[in-house]
């Protein structure tokens, strides 16, 4: 049981390790992917990294989650020093309201871009959020969700920084009220803000006997708000009569906005009052939201993910880099080894027969040495008294063999193989070669036809060449220097000749041998010379036999 408990402990610290080292990779690589966006230097990445470790311990917010918030600030413009001081807002109100840290920041970026809202001051922003999303059914979330696309519109009218946030808020919430969802709600405050001064309103409040336009501009010279001048001139052509509003907001979503804000103006006074006093609610929220289990078991996991990271960190700079950059040259080789040809294959796997029991008994060797020549150095006088008049007591005698015989295995190692011995023939070689295989078989010719006593003419035509070979019958050809099939040679002579007797006929013959001829007398002489020198120099045993004295030098060939 405690063998199983060991191999489970290691089992355990082995699975962690790698865990530890997978999940410090993926942040890194996040962390280092923001940081190429911003341009920043490595010495800001690690800074970056340590920020948003204590951020994700401090809320509960995860590791990824804050990551994501930031990667959203840098990827819509912001540089590390503006994005960072907004990211605590972010990720503290993205915990107490419920919303999703990627949305709240996505707001920040919206509110920082359009409204002209510092990043420093975004805890009061995202306060006036918050109390906002209290004061009626357009939750904080839904602000977090829609902001980015109204909040560019609000500031084409006139509303920026923190006191057009609060008014955007107001209006929100008073259009939410009169409206069936948060959808529809958000749908027509942008109808509204972007259909105020268009031809067909102005028109329409033309035939009421109002300049809306003229009226608007008046407005916006004075920096009074536009959506309640707007709202008053409709109160003014209307008279009170509602059921006219058809007849200067065609469009039932602009018109859904313009009813709400006629019918609740106490929301939107109420919602008004209570942004004045907004500070420090976000801050508020978040003491009360980390005192509840499920935000705990939330930062409990956060910090467990740090203390994980930092731990595959420093595995990761005490070697394992070492460990993965190993493996994966092992994976190539094992890639490499797969791609290789068959023969190829079989080749290495050849050699590496050969040379693994060499390999083994160096190693033996290397042993035995070791131990002989610590045991020398022992001053313990019992041990040498011990080895005297033993027979292998000569102990420089028995070190010199073991010595010899590692000599010999090194030479045996180190022969080259045939398939690593370069050509045995030079150019020089080959035509000196094929000049005596010319010489040879123009004799042999000669004398073939010497033999012919019958007193019959001889006739032959053309130049001798050579015949296709017929196929191999199994017999070596008489005066074949490689024993190779005998191939037939025929020749022609011009004119003729009357022959009685024994007669000598000189006949000038061109023979041209094949290139399989040549081929096959080179790879003969190259094996013969490669065997000969694998078995002089790896000795006895190198064949691959069973036995060791199995294999005997090969008898010379001539040529």
């Amino acid at each position: 049981m405690a063998g199983i408990g060991g191999l489970a402990t290691a089992a355990g610290g082995v699975y962690l390790g790698q865990k530890s080292v997978r999940r410090y990779a993926e942040t890194d690589m996040a962390i280092t992917r923001i940081g190429i966006t911003a341009d920043a230097t490595d010495a800001e990445i690690q800074q970056l990294n340590r920020s948003i470790s204590g951020l994700s311990s401090q809320t509960g917010k995860s590791f990824d989650d804050v990551t994501s918030g930031l990667e959203s600030l840098v990827a819509g413009g912001m540089d590390l020093p503006q994005a960072l001081p907004a990211l605590p807002a972010i990720a503290k109100t993205a915990q107490a309201a419920g919303a999703e840290v990627k949305d709240m920041a996505t707001t920040a970026l919206a509110l920082n871009q359009a409204l002209g809202i510092s990043t420093s001051k975004m805890d009061a922003a995202f306060d006036t959020l918050v109390v906002g999303g209290k004061a009626g059914k357009f939750e904080l979330k839904d602000m977090a969700r829609y902001m980015a696309s109204m909040a560019p519109q609000a500031a084409a009218i006139g509303l920026k920084g923190e006191e057009g946030l609060k008014r955007i808020v107001a209006v929100l919430q008073t259009i939410r009220a009169g409206s069936g969802t948060t959808e529809e709600a958000a749908s027509s405050f942008s109808d509204l803000l972007g259909k105020m001064e268009t031809d067909e309103t102005a028109n329409k409040f033309k035939k009421f006997g109002i300049d809306i336009r003229k009226e608007m501009d008046k407005s916006r010279k004075s920096g009074k708000d536009l959506i309640q001048t707007f709202v008053e001139m409709t109160e003014k052509a209307l008279k009170g009569d509602l059921s006219k509003l058809p007849l200067l907001a065609g469009d039932k979503e602009m018109r859904r906005a313009v009813l709400a804000l006629l019918s609740y103006k106490n929301v939107l006074d109420d919602v008004t009052n209570r942004l004045k006093t907004s500070g420090g609610a976000g801050a508020t929220d978040l003491e009360r939201a980390l005192d509840r289990p499920q935000v705990a078991l939330d930062k409990l996991s956060a910090t467990l993910d740090v203390v994980l990271q930092k731990l595959g960190s420093k595995l990761w700079a005490n070697g394992g880099s070492a460990v993965v950059g190993g493996a994966n040259r092992i994976l190539r080789e094992i890639i490499e080894e797969d791609e290789k040809p068959e023969v190829q294959k079989a080749r290495e796997a050849l050699a590496r027969r050969r040379r693994a029991p060499l390999e083994r008994e160096r190693r033996e060797i290397d042993q035995k040495i070791d131990v002989i020549e610590k045991a020398g150095d022992s001053k313990n006088p019992t041990w040498r008294e011990r080895m005297r008049g033993h027979p292998g007591a000569d102990r420089e005698k028995i070190l010199g063999e073991l010595r010899l015989r590692k000599f010999e295995i090194d030479g045996a190692l180190s022969a080259q193989t045939p398939e690593e011995m370069g050509p045995i023939f030079s150019e020089k070689e080959l035509e000196v070669l094929q000049e005596v295989d010319r010489e040879r078989r123009r004799g042999q010719a000669l004398s073939d036809m010497g033999k012919n006593k019958t007193g019959k003419r001889v006739t032959a035509t053309g130049k001798m060449g050579w015949k296709t070979p017929a196929p191999n019958d199994g017999r070596a050809g008489e005066n074949n220097i490689l024993d190779l099939p005998s191939k037939s040679v025929t020749a022609e002579l011009t004119g003729s000749a009357e022959v009685s007797g024994e007669t000598t006929v000189k006949v000038e013959v061109e023979v041209k041998p094949s290139s399989e001829l040549l081929n096959a007398i080179a790879t003969a002489k190259n094996t013969t010379a490669q065997m000969r020198g694998q078995l002089n120099t790896n000795g006895p045993g190198s064949t691959g036999k069973s036995s060791p004295d199995a294999a005997a030098p090969a008898p010379p060939i001539s040529y």
